[in-house]
């Protein structure tokens, strides 16, 4: 017996849906669905956000009227997401915790229910977030299979057939139903008459079998039924009603082939052999999931888009504001709104420009400016070290630091000598591994630029530096040429701790589509323990989530010509740390400043190199050129110790 449930994703903050829209979708899209429980008799799964609840109850409550009568029949299930449709691994614990909490408030206002399935806000999934729904009364969650599956290809196929349970943050567990992106694609397009039913039809035979299994068909987007938003040229036209064209299938597959429809819920109830299976889908090399293809990443909710960096700098500012005093849940409520993920993305001009006005509104009425950035004026009548000396060191007696001149002040050597009598990054010399790819100076604490079509931009020219101390800190100071902007970089290194801090000042006369790479830290691989390497972050958890490099990883390696990254870590509590079981290296920013995102490159070619290196902006589908000159200063502080967290 072959079960089978679809579910629709209901989002009114669509990027490409204009507000004067709304109530057109409404009619459309989201009224014909129900059709689909009412005239077709197949029980369907419906997913909304608060927001989108509230704005459906504002326009057209009697459709709000229909859904809850639905579902008090039985034949229709609701399933939440949150308050806000964000990006849970790139937000801070605190503003995962309040999108669910004021989530389920506004469910059970609208519809006098608390849902206990979940979607996973853009099937971006890692395990910190878990905790978040189970506390709000979730006992599923629903995540796609395909990138899971392709994180562990040691997985056998017979898993997506059946619910599992997914094992996140500490030792918490929950019941995972799984969506399936190849399903859900194949009926998109036999509803635009790109397939015809007879090839759908094959493609379900293919999966029968003499045991009970369950699929998603569908569990995606209600709006790309009879609508087209017009983001792309090779949108398929409007033709025929296509919600009626889906019941006229789906009735012929149940008489055909057998199939049976159930709720998303009731998939947890039926007796589908190797249900149950306790599964941990991150993996080091993919420590967050996201849906459909691999240009679907986290980059491009994080550091991609109109202005994400600015826009997700600001928010953290925010909500740093809002930990800190006894802020109402209308207060959160908004941050989480202003946190969605459509404005982050191929959002219209006229919605930007709300979205810009209704921040900066907020941000007045609570009182929270953006971060000031600020060029450094070094002190007058400091000693000037010429670029022709080649080497610069620089020392306390709990730093020992030797700068590159003739490379823009990359680190040559970093040592703390109370962690390591060894330094633990810098500059890995060409010729340090004996294979072609890896043919290359890796150098420490510069900053790469790549713009498709164009040559490659670095800070690794020849500058003079300017040393001047104070109290607590030594600090190089070094105005960089050659750049793409005018561009500051002063590194400190403290007196009184293990630690560094590198300061980047950039002037920006515009800010194009683009990869902007900082810190780039190379660890010297001989000065650690292969054997127990890891890096360890927050992805939108409470507790830090911690992978050991086991397998090659590269986070920062494009998926294409027109997206320049695979992966990255949220560092969703401003830090990140890499090391052995002997010492660690700790690298703390302030997302409130910039909110940079990290990635992890290991074991390239088999060798043993592994740096660390902070994502300023990536370019993919959703970048746009940045106009507006601006000032942006960025700091980054690394210490070392010799404690290691663990699991």
């Amino acid at each position: 017996m072959l079960y089978a449930f679809l579910f629709f994703h209901c989002n009114l903050a669509f990027s490409s849906i204009e507000k004067a829209q709304r109530t057109w979708v409404i009619d459309h899209c989201y009224t014909p669905m129900l059709d689909l429980v009412e005239h077709y008799q197949i029980p369907i799964g419906v997913e909304a956000t608060g927001w989108t609840l509230e704005v459906i109850n504002e326009l057209r409550p009697s459709w709000l009227q229909r859904l809850k009568a639905l579902m008090e029949s039985g034949r229709c299930e609701f399933i939440g997401s949150g308050y806000s449709q964000l990006i849970g691994p790139l937000v801070p614990a605190s503003v995962n915790i309040a999108n669910q909490k004021i989530g389920q408030a506004v469910y059970q206002k609208k519809l006098g229910y608390m849902p206990t399935t979940a979607l996973i806000n853009e099937q971006a999934y890692a395990p910190g977030l878990l905790p978040h729904y189970i506390k709000n009364g979730y006992a599923s969650v629903i995540m796609e299979w395909d990138n899971p599956k392709a994180a562990h290809p040691e997985w056998p196929s017979a898993l997506q057939y059946a619910p599992q349970r997914l094992q996140g943050e500490g030792d918490c567990e929950i019941d995972v139903i799984w969506n399936q992106f190849i399903f859900f694609r194949q009926l998109q397009r036999l509803s635009h008459n790109e397939i015809e039913y007879t090839d759908y039809k094959d493609s379900m035979i293919k999966h029968i079998s003499h045991q009970h299994r369950v699929l998603c068909l569908y569990g995606s987007d209600a709006e790309i039924f009879n609508f087209r938003p017009g983001r792309f040229e090779t949108e398929e036209p409007l033709q025929d009603d296509e919600w009626s064209r889906i019941g006229q299938c789906l009735k012929r597959l149940q008489s055909e082939i057998g199939l049976s429809f159930c709720l998303p819920k009731e998939a947890l109830g039926l007796s589908v052999p190797g249900a149950g299976t306790r599964l941990r889908i991150e993996t080091a090399p993919c420590p967050v999931l996201v849906k459909k293809h691999p240009k679907y990443n986290i980059l491009r909710w994080a550091v991609s888009g109109k202005d994400d960096l600015a826009i997700n700098s600001r928010c953290y500012a925010l909500a740093k504001y809002l930990e800190g005093i006894s802020a109402t849940d209308e207060d959160w409520k908004e941050l989480c709104y202003l946190w969605g993920s459509d404005f982050r993305t191929h959002i219209t001009s006229k919605r930007w420009q709300a979205y810009e006005e209704r921040l900066k509104n907020f941000e007045d009425r609570l009182g929270v400016s953006p971060a000031a950035s600020a060029m450094v004026i070094p002190p007058a009548n400091t000693k000037r070290h010429l670029s022709a000396e080649r080497f610069l060191a620089v020392q306390t007696d709990k730093c020992q630091l030797k700068l590159n001149l003739r490379k823009g002040l990359a680190i040559e050597s970093m040592t703390f000598p109370e962690i390591s009598n060894k330094p633990l990054f810098g500059t890995l010399p060409h010729g340090y591994f004996d294979s072609v790819s890896l043919a290359a100076d890796y150098f420490s604490g510069h900053t790469v630029m790549e713009i498709p079509g164009e040559s490659r931009k670095t800070d690794l020219s020849p500058v003079d530096a300017q040393i001047f101390e104070s109290e607590n800190h030594v600090s190089a100071y070094s105005a960089i040429s050659g750049f793409f902007c005018p561009m500051q970089k002063v590194i400190s290194i403290a007196r009184q701790a293990p630690e560094i801090d590198i300061v980047y000042s950039f002037q920006w006369p515009t800010l194009p589509a683009c990869s902007l790479r900082l810190l780039n830290l190379t660890l010297f691989p001989e000065n650690f323990d292969q054997n127990t390497l890891f890096y360890a972050t927050h992805n939108g958890g409470n507790e830090l989530e911690q992978h050991l490099l086991t397998e090659p990883v590269a986070h920062g390696s494009p998926v294409s010509f027109m997206v320049s990254a695979s992966c990255a870590l949220g560092l969703t509590e401003g830090v990140v740390y890499i090391g052995d079981k002997d010492k660690q290296l700790k690298i703390s920013v302030d997302k409130a400043q910039a909110a940079l995102v990290g990635m992890i490159t290991h074991g390239t070619g088999g060798h043993s190199f592994t740096r660390l290196t902070l994502s300023y902006r990536e370019f993919d589908d959703t970048a746009r050129l940045l106009l507006q000159d601006r000032l942006h200063t960025v700091r980054v502080n690394i210490s070392g110790s010799v404690f290691a967290h663990s699991r």
